[in-house]
């Protein structure tokens, strides 16, 4: 286990007391991270356990890093990002 140090967060007002970030299990060798729990407020502790493993061979278990983004996007009122096509220029030729 260890604890996250956390540096002043823009917007913070400076009287509230600093969350704690703890990573609950520490990583098995050339793994991630997987399980973090974020403390120091009321409602809480939050957990965030992130995937561990191919969701089609050993099921879900936990989010990706792309769903905790999409999480942050919509907190932040910031539309996802959507794939579309787009065409190719072709070269100019004015010279």
């Amino acid at each position: 286990m260890r604890t996250i140090e956390l540096t002043k967060t823009r917007g913070t007002a400076e009287t509230l007391p600093p969350l704690t970030i703890t990573e609950i299990d520490p990583p098995a060798a050339l793994a991630p991270r997987q399980t973090y729990e974020v403390s120091g407020f009321a409602g809480g502790p939050l957990k965030i356990v992130f995937q561990h493993g191919d969701p089609a061979e050993v099921g879900r278990n936990g989010v990706s890093v792309g769903e905790l983004q999409a999480v942050i996007r919509d907190h932040l009122g910031t539309p996802a990002k959507k794939k579309t096509a787009t065409a190719k220029r072709k070269p100019s030729t004015k010279k």
